[in-house]
Formats: C-alpha cells, sequence, structure tokens
C-alpha cells in the first residue's frame, strides 16, 4: 500500500495489480489450504481477484481488496486494507457504539446503526469491512456546486425508494441519524467532513474513519475546522420534513431518548476508556483526554434538561452554515 501511495495517481492502479500478481505467486499453495479473512473467521479465501483491487483517492490511499470466496456458492470478500492510521482507535470507537447500540435495543430502540468490521492487524495497519449498497454525501452531492441544495440527500433517496418505500427508507434515516448524533457527540467524533458519512439506499445514514476522537478537532489555518457540536444539516432536516414531518419529530425523540440511555450508564464509559489509558493510542493518553466524554455526557443534569440541552445542540448543529452535507 506504501508503494502504490508513491506512485502518480493515473499508474496505481496497474502498478498495484503487477504487486499483487507477484504476491499471490509467492503465497500460492499445492495443498489447496485457503486464507482466513482477519475480519470474520468464518469466511475464507483461495486468493485474490486481481482485476477488481484498486487504489482509493483519499489521504491515506487504502487498498480495496476483492478476494476469491473459498465457498464456490459465496459472493467475492470485498475489504479496504489500511495503511498509515492506528486502527485500534477506530476500533475503539466501534465497540463504543455497538455497546450504545446494545444498550437503546435493550431499551427496546433499534437505530439501525451500520457497525462495520475494523480490525488493526499490525503498525498502522489493518483491515476495514466495506457496507455495500451506500454512498458518501459527497457522492449524493455530486460536487462542490450543489452544496446549497436542501433537496439533495431527498431527492437520491427517493430515486432508490420509489413511491410509499421512501417512507420507510424516511423512517431510516430518522432512527439512524439520532443515533449517530447521540454516538458521535459524546464521543466527540472529530474531522466529520461529507466523505467520512454514508448513506445507504435504504435510507441508514451511517459514519466511518474515526482518527479523531474525544473532542480532538482538527484546526486550519489556525482556526477550529469543527464548529458543531454534530452534523445535522439542512439537508438531512429536509428529508426528515418530507410529508407530514412526523420522521422530524421521531427523530427529535429518538436522539432525547437515546442520550438518556447512555448518560445513564455513565459510569461504565468513563470506566472503559480509564482502561484504554495504558494503549498508547494517540489521543488517548492521559486522564486530561477523558474530560470530554464527563461534559458531553451532563453528570449531574436531569433527563429533562439533558433532552433540552441535546435540542439545543440539534438547533445549533443546523445552524451552522460552515458544515456541509
Amino acid at each position: 500500500a506504501r508503494k502504490v501511495k508513491d506512485k502518480p495517481i493515473q499508474e496505481r492502479k496497474p502498478y498495484l495489480h503487477e504487486l499483487l500478481g507477484k504476491a499471490m505467486k509467492t503465497l500460492q499453495r499445492d495443498d489447496g489450504q485457503t486464507l482466513m479473512m482477519p475480519l470474520d473467521q468464518r469466511l475464507e479465501s483461495t486468493g485474490l481477484v486481481i482485476e477488481k483491487c484498486k487504489s482509493m483517492d483519499s489521504k491515506q490511499v487504502p487498498l480495496w481488496l476483492v478476494f476469491q470466496n473459498a465457498d464456490p456458492l459465496g459472493e467475492s470478500i470485498s475489504v479496504i486494507l489500511k495503511v498509515g492510521d492506528d486502527l485500534r482507535q477506530d476500533a475503539l470507537t466501534l465497540q463504543m457504539m455497538r455497546l450504545m447500540d446494545k444498550m437503546w435495543k435493550d431499551n427496546g430502540m433499534d437505530l439501525g446503526l451500520r457497525l462495520y468490521g475494523c480490525v488493526a492487524t499490525g503498525d498502522e495497519l489493518g483491515m476495514l469491512e466495506i457496507v455495500k449498497n451506500a454512498e458518501t454525501t459527497a457522492g449524493i452531492q455530486g460536487g462542490v456546486t450543489r452544496v446549497i441544495q436542501e433537496d439533495v440527500l431527498t431527492k437520491w433517496l427517493m430515486s432508490h425508494n420509489p413511491k410509499t418505500q421512501f417512507n420507510e427508507a424516511q423512517m431510516n434515516f430518522a432512527h439512524s441519524c439520532a443515533g449517530y448524533c447521540v454516538a458521535t457527540y459524546i464521543l466527540g467524533i472529530a474531522d466529520r467532513h461529507n466523505d467520512n458519512i454514508m448513506v445507504t439506499r435504504n435510507g441508514h445514514l451511517f459514519h466511518i474513519d474515526f482518527g479523531h476522537f474525544l473532542g480532538n478537532y482538527k484546526k486550519k489555518f489556525g482556526y477550529d475546522r469543527e464548529t458543531t457540536p454534530f452534523v445535522f444539516t439542512d439537508q438531512y432536516a429536509h428529508v426528515l420534513k418530507r410529508g407530514s414531518g412526523e420522521a422530524y419529530a421521531i427523530f427529535k425523540e429518538d436522539c432525547i431518548k437515546a442520550y438518556n440511555i447512555v448518560r445513564h450508564e455513565a459510569p461504565l464509559f468513563l470506566n472503559l476508556f480509564q482502561l484504554m489509558l495504558c494503549g498508547g493510542i494517540h489521543e488517548l493518553q492521559s486522564a486530561e483526554d477523558i474530560n470530554h466524554l464527563r461534559e458531553a455526557l451532563s453528570i449531574g443534569m436531569s433527563d429533562e434538561e439533558a433532552g433540552k440541552k441535546f435540542l439545543g445542540k440539534i438547533r445549533e448543529a443546523r445552524k451552522n452554515i460552515r458544515v456541509i452535507v
């Protein structure tokens, strides 16, 4: 992956195929032994489908790898191989979100989070699961010139969910958006640009790439890039207000209930992050790094006070004109 990154963009794909071809010859065995996939040990592969592999355009130039399924009736196995980021932080973030998701489901709330697989396989090296039938909001908006169009997400969802199917997609969007607003706020997830937020064709919104958390917001030219508690834009609101507006009311109710459910378990989250202080994760080095978590969990507030606070955060997020889709 590092060798491919150093190549000019137009040379990356053929060079990658050349390297993968050499690797396949080295690893090829005559005994028919298969390769167990690190992301899911239930899956085994007989090798790479080299012509379908490619490099991606993001900063670290991760590799999109396609493996031949050892099961002749199974689909090909696609993964992202990423080099240059400490994926232990991504894995920790996803584990915390899975814990929140379990708490919500135990309280009768299935918010439809899309928590993909992530495993660190070495120093700044690891694999990520690919969520199928999904697109980044950057891809949906189709370029910077369309960013001011409030209905861009709505039109995209309607194109994949005609007529009454849109109602279900709209509810999926309401529930999942609420879940990720609460989760990203509490965990202080930063670097939330429109290449790090995705939507499935059936309406589930989800976040990817958790290289910055606990309020470690990125700066550009000395200014904070993030000036909003979480991403909730007019484009999101347009999806939820389409029709009767019931979806928007459900979104706000979900946010309040989900936020308070996690708040009730504040000691658990604080203790889990305390246990990870010795893990060597760059943005989790000292007890001070957990201060964001304490503040975001609004310890000491009643449920009613915390609910009003979160509704205020929703209004704050919508008013922020610096946030794009």
